[in-house]
C-alpha cells in the first residue's frame, strides 16, 4: 500500500490503483491459501491448486474474488465491493481513456483499505 501512495504522491494515479488493489489481491491470496485451501477445493471442486502460484497463474483475478465468495470467506456485500474495486483497477491498467484524478486514486486507496480490515477477519 506504500507504493500506492507514494505513486499518487507523484501524481501516477493510474498506477496508485494498480498497486493498491496488489495489496488486496495478495491478502486474498492469503485468505485462500490459510486453510491449505482446503475452503477453496471445496467450493470449486475442478480447481487443482497446491499452492499460491498455481492460483494465480491458472485463474483470472475475477474467478479468484468470485471463489472468495463461494467458499464462505466474505458476505456478498464485501464480494460487490472487491468486484468494483478489480472493474476500476481493470480499467486503469488497461490502455483507454480512463485517467483517474488525485481525488479518484486517494478515494480508491482508502475504499481498498476498508476491504483490507474485512479481509482481516474472514468468515
Amino acid at each position: 500500500m506504500r507504493m500506492a501512495i507514494g505513486c499518487v504522491e507523484h501524481d501516477y494515479y493510474r498506477p496508485a490503483i494498480v498497486m493498491a488493489w496488489a495489496a488486496v489481491f495478495d491478502r486474498i491470496a492469503e485468505v485462500l491459501g490459510a486453510d491449505g485451501y482446503v475452503r477453496l477445493r471445496a467450493a470449486r471442486q475442478k480447481w487443482v491448486i497446491q499452492s499460491r502460484d498455481e492460483l494465480v497463474e491458472q485463474y483470472p483475478e475475477s474467478q479468484i474474488v468470485d471463489a472468495l465468495h463461494a467458499a464462505g470467506f466474505i458476505r456478498r456485500t464485501l464480494l460487490r465491493t472487491l468486484q468494483g474495486q478489480l472493474h476500476e483497477r481493470n480499467q486503469a491498467a488497461h490502455a483507454g481513456s480512463y485517467t483517474p484524478t488525485f481525488n479518484v486514486a486517494l478515494g480508491y486507496i482508502d475504499g481498498t483499505l476498508g476491504s483490507l480490515k474485512d479481509l482481516e477477519t474472514p468468515l
